[in-house]
């Protein structure tokens, strides 16, 4: 396979989180290597949650791929975003594999999509409960796995979920432990970054941004065990770590940032990770949130220029946030 554009447009799905007029597009730009996408969104509700974007197959079984997040801003939302041709977001599957186009709006265990794009076939809906089944086995799994669950939390979630079994209450089940993650995640981190930041051995205080008008709180890490304490709690901390444009920024460097946001009353609010490189826009993604990019002391935000990809995580939710 050499090049290849396709150009896939969304209509409206579903009526909720949408009005009559909800429309947007697909754009691909296949090459060998790293596929260029570009995705536009209008006539959606501008909400504080994220939709996400999933690129799906079903011509037999399902096969599907996250491709990313869309916020809106008043009436419209984009995402661009570089994905490997031959393996899509880790999937081991070629994004030619792929034929509809689908945005999706998670809400607790129910999921809708008002907006879905189908390539040179047939609109066909079924793939949506197979979709809603892995992801809500997605979700539980990630949740039962956690380690932010505690030995006594996980005995609750085995005795409920017995319970939940033989009267057929599963979506009743996951709701309960959505639930008791995020207060394990508010209360465990709380605890812990107080913990973590008076007794950061071998870690220096270090902020290289004079000019902020937040009030952050950075320490420079060479060794992530540093902050263990803190991973530890946040699922979503963990997962910034194993995406590979992070990963390949981390082998370009000694170490990372970790901070902290609080508001006026010192009460902390963000979880905060800064990854040093030069800026260029071909780094910039929306995956998970992370689209910021802080200039260092002395530099601009142009290609070149040394600074950080930022990414946010709320302390109370342990969700990755865009802008703070």
């Amino acid at each position: 396979m050499n090049y290849g554009r396709s150009f896939i447009i969304l209509n409206r799905e579903e009526a909720l989180y949408c009005d009559a007029g909800a429309t947007g597009y697909c754009k691909i730009e296949i090459k060998p290597d790293k596929s260029n996408i570009k995705i536009f969104i209008q006539g959606l509700r501008a909400i504080n949650e994220p939709y996400e974007v999933y690129f799906i197959n079903f011509d037999k079984e399902l096969i599907y791929a996250p491709i990313g997040e869309i916020r809106m801003a008043k009436e419209s939302g984009e995402l661009k975003v570089d994905v490997n041709t031959k393996n899509v977001s880790d999937t081991n599957n070629d994004i030619t594999k792929f034929n509809i186009v689908t945005v999706c709006k998670r809400d607790g265990s129910s999921y809708s999509f008002p907006l879905s794009g189908y390539n040179n076939i047939k609109k066909d809906d079924r793939w949506k409960n197979a979709l809603i089944n892995k992801l809500q086995q997605e979700s539980s799994d990630s949740i039962l796995n956690s380690k932010t669950i505690s030995e006594e939390t996980s005995r609750n979630i085995e005795e409920v979920d017995s319970i939940n079994k033989e009267e057929n209450e599963q979506i009743k089940v996951e709701e309960d432990i959505v639930r008791d993650k995020h207060k394990i995640f508010k209360k465990g981190n709380l605890d812990d970054v107080s913990k973590v930041m008076n007794n950061l051995n071998g870690v220096t205080e270090y902020n290289p941004f004079k000019n902020s008008k937040l009030k952050y709180k950075w320490w420079k890490v060479q060794d992530i065990t540093a902050i263990e304490d803190i991973l530890k709690h946040s699922v979503a901390s963990q997962q910034i770590f194993k995406h590979p444009l992070i990963k390949k920024m981390q082998k370009n460097s000694e170490y990372f940032l970790f901070g902290v946001v609080s508001d006026a009353k010192d009460k902390i609010k963000y979880l905060s990770f800064g990854f040093p490189t030069k800026y260029s826009t071909k780094d910039q993604f929306y995956v998970g949130g992370f689209s910021n990019f802080y200039p260092q002391e002395g530099y601009e935000r142009k290609n070149g220029d040394s600074g950080y990809w930022v990414v946010h995580v709320r302390i109370d939710n342990d969700n990755i946030v865009i802008t703070v």
